[in-house]
């Protein structure tokens, strides 16, 4: 009876050796896919950071240029109304020198 539960006993410290060693193996995984994972974390919190800062650098470059066209525009129709009012100027000028022209023919 005594030998039987010893039998017994090292059977069940067998079993509960291996069932340690088995978790200690799921453990060791678990800390290697938990080291692989934040590494993996690390990395694309890098990459977006890249990409914000990338996307942030965009749009200040387009407000720039939106900015530039904006400035450009105005330019060309101050110009476009100068050149309108030279243009009346000079038909204001060739009226008033046919007008002129006109009286000096009928004196």
């Amino acid at each position: 009876h005594h030998a039987e539960d010893v039998l017994k006993l090292s059977l069940e410290l067998e079993r509960t050796k291996q069932a340690l060693k088995s978790e200690q193996r799921m453990h060791e995984e678990c800390k290697t896919s938990l080291a692989s994972m934040r590494s993996k974390t690390s990395a694309l919190e890098e990459q977006n950071q890249k990409l914000l800062e990338d996307l942030e650098k965009e749009r200040k470059q387009s407000t720039q240029e939106v900015s530039n066209l904006k400035q450009e525009l105005e330019n060309g129709r101050l110009r476009l109304q100068a050149a309108e009012e030279d243009a009346q100027l000079a038909l204001d000028i060739a009226k008033d020198s046919a007008e002129q022209r006109d009286q000096m023919e009928d004196e």
